[in-house]
């Protein structure tokens, strides 16, 4: 057969449709896996949410579809054919810009959400997330509900429960620093809130963690630490004022390790290192404080709760003795042996 445009044209096409049919029709009437138990339908509110989800983009930079090899990053479990049984069309997207939110239901209580969409940069300064402050209202709820409905059955529990535990958290905030830190202390293991922090208070270690704070805390906590970041306007309960918990009774002249603090003796309640390190990782649910387990290594947490407590509670840094100082002392013992007389 003589190779014309023509020929050409029609083989290409023929390939094109064949490989359409193979790859996308055939499939989309003959694979219908069955919903996994996880799965369950959308509510009206998250399907009008869905809406505003795609409208505005969002699935150009999240995609909903855990890997595999994500479960080093807390994903959980990979995602299965049957969890995408309720959506037409998926939204697994082809890009992660922003993190995977297939599970991301229940990770964020719904005034996080309502802070970030306001402006990103307000619950994690660093992010490059275009502001969607114009989304108001009913439409922002939706939208938040739809998020939170992320991770099927699993997701919406978690959900329910950040609500649950926000109450008491509402409430014990209402009646004080004091009480509030001694709620705080009461829901972290007794083993942390007396764990010895490896990293000493020293100059290196605290201006790593300002630098960390600045990139992860302050749009929360403040540049003060006094709690009055751009997000506490949108969050309940509002985030710690660690200036405060100062102002209540610090005793920064002890050489212990922590913040000693009660409302009555100045000296119970203990805002410690470990205590801190345990929040960071974890997060205390029911509030906006997220946790940033497999987002900083431990040595780095420890300098963020060393930089917390030298800037805005009174703890004492410690002097220096890093290598510098080491070598410095050091030269010091060998002039003295140089001019020692022989024996």
């Amino acid at each position: 057969m003589k190779m014309t445009p023509i020929t050409v044209a029609l083989g290409a096409t023929l390939i094109f449709l064949s490989v359409a049919l193979a790859n996308v029709l055939i499939p989309s009437v003959v694979f219908r896996p069955p919903p996994t138990p996880n799965t369950r339908p959308y509510t009206a509110q998250e399907l009008e949410g869905r809406e505003v989800y795609v409208k505005n983009g969002c699935v150009y930079c999240h995609s909903q579809d855990t890997r595999p090899m994500d479960w080093g990053e807390g994903s959980g479990f990979a995602a299965q054919p049957g969890d995408y049984a309720y959506d037409s069309p998926h939204l697994v997207g082809s890009a992660r810009n922003g993190p995977d939110l297939f599970r991301e239901g229940g990770y964020h209580p719904d005034d996080w959400h309502w802070a970030h969409f306001e402006n990103p940069r307000y619950t994690r300064p660093q992010s490059f997330m275009p502001s969607y402050s114009y989304i108001k209202g009913v439409e922002r709820r939706n939208l938040i509900a739809y998020l939170q409905c992320l991770g099927g059955r699993m997701g919406t529990s978690r959900a329910n429960q950040q609500r649950e535990l926000k109450v008491n958290l509402v409430k014990y905030y209402e009646k004080g620093a004091g009480e509030n830190v001694a709620y705080l202390n009461s829901t972290l293991p007794n083993d942390w809130l007396a764990m010895p922090n490896p990293e000493p208070v020293s100059r290196g270690s605290v201006e790593r963690g300002r630098v960390l704070y600045v990139a992860y805390c302050a749009g929360c906590h403040g540049e003060h630490g006094d709690g009055r970041g751009p997000a506490k306007t949108y969050l309940n309960p509002p985030p710690m004022d660690f200036t405060l918990v100062q102002a209540s009774g610090a005793r920064p002249q002890e050489p212990t390790s922590g913040y000693h603090y009660d409302y009555r003796k100045n000296e119970v309640s203990a805002i410690t290192n470990g205590a801190i390190y345990y929040v960071v990782l974890y997060g205390i649910p029911g509030s906006a404080m997220p946790q940033f387990k497999g987002q900083l290594p431990s040595e780095k947490i420890w300098d963020v709760g060393n930089y917390v407590g030298w800037a805005f509670m009174g703890w004492k840094m410690e002097p220096d003795s890093g290598r510098i100082e080491e070598l410095a002392k050091l030269n010091k013992i060998s002039k003295k042996d140089r001019k020692k007389p022989p024996a």
